[in-house]
């Protein structure tokens, strides 16, 4: 199964597929269903694993625009996935593409 299909497919079709610059219009929907859904695993698998640690680099620069996002959006709550998004900003640091 396609982690895309973890999260609601109206978030799973809106989130970075093509630019960085997509996402900003997709955070109040992204703080919906982190906040009302309460799908905060699912969610931050997704962006992890399909975006931040992706061979494209649009797609790595709108995963972690999401990631913080989704940041803001747990508020709170950040403190339980805190693993997580420092996991996959370390792994920011061996990216190539980063200069």
């Amino acid at each position: 199964m396609p982690r895309s299909s973890l999260a609601p497919p109206a978030l799973s079709a809106s989130l970075p597929l093509h630019s960085h610059n997509s996402c900003r219009t997709n955070v109040p929907l992204l703080h919906t269903y982190l906040r009302i859904h309460n799908q905060a695993d699912s969610i931050i698998t997704l962006l992890t694993d399909d975006y931040v640690l992706s061979r494209n680099v649009n797609q790595r620069k709108g995963g972690l625009t999401s990631l913080a996002a989704a940041a803001v959006g747990l508020g709170p709550r950040l403190t339980h996935y805190l693993f997580q998004f420092v996991a996959a900003i370390m792994a920011c640091f061996d990216d190539s593409d980063r200069y």
